[in-house]
């Protein structure tokens, strides 16, 4: 698999992911690349909007947006680094967990059904879903 193959398998999912696993009520009130955020500020509490940027490989400015969001709603609590007064650490708030606890999809194995089918075999289905753990825990490690 060259990086084009690569590249394009990321693309198909996240587009599949968008389309098909979101329900639309979850898209209407809280976009995808939100949630990566908010759930990036739950994982790491203290960062700041550019290390949640690097992290997810999303713009800064969709990062803001989303605080700022988060923020109105309650979810986020902003505060300055006692350290250094221009940098601002986010925080969950304790209502953010119940935002996030609506789920996306009912399991990954439904995910991967829907994905690719009933034809998919258990072996087959077990093999990517471990495979998406592997790599989960690989990019985690990375942060």
């Amino acid at each position: 698999m060259d990086l084009a193959d690569l590249y394009y398998v990321a693309r198909r999912l996240h587009s599949w992911l968008e389309a098909r696993v979101v329900p639309v009520e979850a898209v209407c009130s809280i976009p995808l690349y939100e949630r990566a955020v908010y759930r990036d500020i739950v994982e790491s509490p203290g960062a700041s909007v550019l290390e949640i940027s690097t992290r997810l490989g999303l713009s800064q400015s969709m990062v803001s947006k989303a605080v700022r969001h988060g923020v109105d709603q309650g979810w986020i609590q902003a505060a300055s680094d006692p350290k250094d007064k221009r940098r601002t650490l986010l925080t969950p708030s304790e209502t953010l967990g119940d935002q996030l606890a609506v789920p996306l999809a009912e399991s990954a194995s439904s995910v991967f059904t829907s994905l690719f089918g009933p034809k998919l075999s258990e072996t087959d289905r077990q093999c990517i879903e471990h495979a998406f753990q592997v790599l989960h825990h690989r990019l985690k490690e990375l942060e």
